[in-house]
This record gives C-alpha cells, structure tokens and sequence, in this order.
C-alpha cells in the first residue's frame, strides 16, 4: 500500500478558519485521510483493513491525564510464540511519534515498542527510540493479552504511561502521531501484515519512522493536572528556566511550592502564587542554582501532593573545555606510552561536545551526565597515571584508522590486575545489527569471566555493515594493533546474529588472526548484498586450524537454522573442527541462560 501526502481543511483539524487553510496529512492509495482525532475518555476505532482476510484486527484508541490507550481484537490463523514475537512471531509493533511541526509524517523522534506473547507471557519490548536499538522488555507497559484459539481471536489490552513517552504530554502537545503494525507469520515462516501507514516502520537502513498525525481533544471534565517543562535539561548557566502547564476544571488560585535539590541535598525552595483560568494555563517558572555541577531534581508541590518532577545536569562548560583541549594537544604531540588511551579520551571528548551541542529534553540525560562525570573521572586518572586504562573493567576506547587516520571506537574490558607484560586470552566480539558494541561487550564478556582475558568489540563505521567493507578493514586494524601491544597467547572471535556472520567472514578470509571461533546465529553468507566474496560457502579451504563453537535455535525465525545446518556439514566434510549445538525450541539469542555453561565446557577443550 502506497503512502501519500492529502490537503485537507486546516477547520477540519481545528473546528477555526486558520491563516494557512491547509494542512499536509497522511493517505493511504485510496485517498483516505489516516489522521487520528482522540477525545478524552472517549474510545475512537481506527481502520487497519488490508489485503487479506486473516489477519484482521479491530483496534480503537483513547487517552486521559494518565497514559495512552489501546484496545485490539485479532482474529487469525494461530498466534505464534516465541523470541521477539511483535517482529518474527505474531503481535503488535506500535511507534509512537513526537513531531516537530503541523508538516511532519515522518520522524526520527519516536518510541517504537512491540507488545506480543513470548514464551506463554504477555511481553512489551521497547524496541527502539529516536533512531537507537534497545530491545529491552518495559514491565510497566506489559499489555493484558488473552488468545482464544477456538475462535482464533487474541484481545489486546495495552497501556502507556505518558512518563514512558517523555517529553510528549498531550496536556503540553496537542499533536502526535502514532503507526501501528500488526504481523502474523505463517507456517513457511513467511510474513503477512497489516500497517496503519504504509511506509518506514522498522529498518536498521535510517532512523526515520512514518506515522499518521494524531490530535488531542481535551475535555471540559479534564480534572486539575499540572505537568512542567524544561527549557534545558543541561545547563552550564547557573539558572534552569521552566514552565508549568496546568489544566483547570474552574477558576483558581493556586499556591505552589517549587523546589531544586542536588545531590549533596542542598536544597532551593520557592513558592510561586498564581491565579488561574478554566482550561489551559501556563505559569513560568525560574530558579539560581548552587554552584556545583551534577545532577538536581526538581519538584512542583501544592500541601503534600507532589505534582511534577524532573531532573537537570549542570556542567562546568569551561572546565571541560579545557580538558578537551589538553587531550588533543597532547594526540597531536604523540604519546610514548602505547597503552595511554589518548586516541580513546579524544574520541570520547569529542563524541562529548557533539552530544551536548544537539542535546534536547528527550535524550538521555542520566546518559549525558554521567558520561560527563565518568570522562572527567578518566581524564584525572590519565593525568596521574599517565594511562587511561588504570584499573580493571569496562572502558570505551578508540583507535586511529590506518586507512584515513580517523578516530574509530570500540570497547575493551580488562582483566583484575592487568599486567602488560603477562601473556593473555583476547577475545573479539561483533555486535549484531542495528546495536553498538557497549551493550554486547559488557554482556558477552561473563562468557569469558577469567582473569586471562582481554575482551575487546570494535563498533564499525556503520552499525549495519555485515562486517564487510571499511568496518572489516577497520576490526582486522584493531585486531592487530592489540596482538602488536600486549601478549596474547591465542585470540578467539564471538558473534551473534549479524555479529555470528561477522565471525564466519574474520576467520575464513583472515586466518592468521585467531585460533578459535564462536558464533551465535550466525548466517554464512551475508542476506543483504550475496555475492560470491560475501558467502562464506565459496572460502571453505581457509583456516582449518581454527576451532569452531556453532550455537543455534531450532526456531530462529529471523535467521533459519537450515542455512547453518548445510555450512557446518561442508565445514566437518573438509576437515574443520567444530562443535556444534542446535537448541531445540529456541528463537532468535533466546537461549542465552545456556550458553556460559556450554563456552566454558568448550574452552576447556580449546588449547592455545
């Protein structure tokens, strides 16, 4: 189905003559309008008909001061299981839009979560927002989900608190958008799906979503509500500045006791005296912080209800300035130490400033500031120690790439009581799509919990790359300059996923570098761009001294086992040495609770 742009009234939206009579909407190939009006408290069906008779889906919305509402019947087939389910399964992949102006349908300001059965239990994964993988399940917004397979129905009841959407508040945006998408698989694993707006929903390939714009009505009955909001989460003013919106049932006046406490307990406190008018209301408010930098809460009380709070940072903008200019002064001066870490610390402040210079109220602000407080942390430690790396765990580093002398990151955790000049264990991990390598690092590196490892993941110029192109050049860099820097006894490459391609392709195509193999749901050709030099069926010869751990669900939906099972027999039938497990019943990495136990049997086997 084609997604269109229709003009329709701007009265229709409004129920005013507006200067600019027109407005841009959006339509599916039938010219129907697809923008959504929610009145408060009141239930509004929307229309997902589509091409097919099963799946069919009746699904109505509606929203209060409290949360966003959706309610869905599914009549269908059957009602698939498993890993992941709202992608390679059945149920509901809903993304909800926070556009910048009345011309958005389309956004890279979104939360897009998928709300399923998976493993027997409802579940909703917040799969991604603002254009970052996180594909997290969210306990609060798990959704009552009932499937009669007599009737071949499943009910859907699905609720959002508006906090889970952070910043949008209808009582502060009128205007939102939201696209729904409803997936059934079927036998052949094969797809069929019903989507409210044809168009982008969920690609790895950009961090653009389409939606259907999306109206709130407020009602006369609303009851009194307050939300505030921020004009800068991150400050280096010594001032934050807000506003109050507050919806009144009557006319009022209001005492409000606001508060700004960091996180020492150094409190501010100050009341603010306001009369107000039935409906919306906006009351400015301003406030001196102390001096110290950190983090500071903020709280809007009226007698004992508390009714708004947030946080701010605030930083000390010349300080870390300054520092940032110390480290790239001492990069270009070259440092004598080759474990120093100052290609890592330039990186780290320059991804920095460039976070906080396009820094808006709906990123990460527990992020942001404690990477401030971690690189301030790590530039005191490079300037006592003369290393970054001092101590042992998790550091994000960064190498310069010997193609383009651009600064590349990637993480690196070391083990307790790291001495350069011992032998050790390196591990190299390759993230799947769509991720970067910090999450996947920390998590992989409990396969190899040793004091004889040095675990290291390269990120890649592109998180999507398959590992091929200038991100292979680049991993095949890092590689080496860490054989090239410390002592490793023997290097062993892991991957899942995309990440389980990655490792095929390192070991066969540059041997030399490891002497062991683990891969994860792993395919051996790459499924985006299969040509001959990119399917690893074609260098089977390479490599044969390698040792091999395969790893793969029986159900994997998203990367079928088939294609693994006919590799690994060409792969024994040359003479390779591989272990190979198959989990019965497992999906797509849902079997990770098995996995330690199985590596580390298989390390034991594994000689230097």
């Amino acid at each position: 189905m084609k997604q269109t742009r229709c003009l329709v009234p701007a009265a229709i939206f409004l129920g005013v003559t507006a200067a600019f009579p027109w407005r841009t909407s959006v339509c599916d190939a039938s010219g129907r309008d697809k923008t959504i009006h929610l009145y408060e408290g009141v239930w509004t069906d929307i229309d997902m008909s589509g091409d097919y008779t099963i799946p069919d889906t009746d699904i109505s919305l509606s929203f209060d001061e409290k949360a966003l509402y959706i309610r869905a019947r599914v009549h269908d087939a059957h009602f698939r299981d498993g890993d992941r389910s709202w992608r390679y399964g059945d149920g509901f992949f809903i993304t909800i839009a926070a556009p910048a102006d009345d011309q958005d349908t389309e956004t890279d300001r979104y939360y897009a979560y998928g709300f399923s059965v998976e493993k027997g239990k409802p579940a909703a994964c917040l799969v991604n927002r603002d254009g970052t993988y996180f594909l997290r399940n969210v306990e609060e917004v798990t959704p009552n989900i009932t499937v009669d397979p007599r009737t071949m129905t499943a009910d859907y009841d699905i609720t959002i608190p508006w906090r889970h959407l952070y910043p949008f508040h209808p009582l502060i945006d009128s205007r939102g958008g939201i696209n729904i998408v409803y997936t059934s698989q079927n036998d052949d694993h094969s797809r069929k799906q019903l989507r409210y707006v044809p168009g982008t929903y969920d690609s790895e390939d950009t961090p653009f979503r389409s939606f259907a714009p999306v109206y709130f009505h407020r009602s006369e009955k609303s009851v009194f509500q307050l939300q505030g909001s921020v004009e800068d989460r991150l400050v280096h003013t010594g001032r934050v500045v807000s506003n109050l919106t507050v919806w009144s049932p009557d006319a009022r006046q209001l005492t409000l006791e606001c508060t700004v406490e960091n996180s020492a307990g150094n409190r501010l406190a100050k009341r603010l005296t306001a009369g107000v008018s039935p409906g919306p209301n906006v009351i400015p408010w301003e406030m001196d912080l102390s001096d110290s930098d950190g983090f500071y809460a903020l709280r809007v009380s009226a007698g004992d209800s508390l009714l708004w709070q947030d946080e701010i940072y605030a930083w000390d903008r010349d300080a870390l300035y300054s520092m940032q200019t110390d480290v790239e002064q001492a990069s270009a001066a070259g440092s004598p130490n080759t474990l120093a870490g100052v290609e890592g610390l330039q990186y780290r402040f320059r991804d920095l400033i460039s976070r906080i210079s396009r820094f808006t109220s709906r990123d990460d602000l527990q992020e942001t500031g404690r990477e401030i407080d971690r690189l301030k942390n790590a530039y005191t430690a490079w300037k006592e120690t003369g290393t970054v790396y001092s101590e042992e765990g998790y550091y994000l580093s960064a190498f310069r790439s010997p193609d383009d002398a651009s600064l590349q990151p990637f993480s690196i955790i070391l083990p307790g009581n790291f001495d350069p000049s011992e032998p050790y264990t390196l591990a190299v991990g390759l993230h799947g799509s769509g991720v970067d390598e910090t999450g996947f690092i920390r998590s992989a590196s409990r396969l190899f919990a040793a004091d004889s490892v040095i675990v290291i993941a390269p990120r890649g110029r592109g998180l999507s790359d398959w590992w091929t192109g200038q991100t292979e050049k680049d991993a095949v860099a890092l590689i080496e300059m860490i054989q090239r820097i410390c002592i490793v006894d023997r290097t062993i490459c892991y991957g899942f996923s995309m990440g389980g391609y990655g490792t095929w392709r390192m070991t066969l195509l540059h041997p030399d570098l490891f002497d062991a193999a683990i891969v994860l749901s792993g395919f051996p050709y790459n499924p985006r761009v299969n040509t001959p030099q990119n399917d690893m069926n074609t260098h089977i010869g390479k490599g044969r001294h390698i040792h091999f751990l395969v790893i793969h669900g029986t159900e994997d939906r998203s990367l079928e086992i088939a294609d693994t099972d006919h590799f690994v027999n060409r792969l024994v039938a040359a003479g390779y040495t591989i272990d190979y497990h198959r989990i019965e019943g497992a999906g797509h990495g849902d079997y990770f609770n098995r996995v330690p136990d199985i590596i580390t049997a298989w390390l034991e086997t594994v000689n230097p």
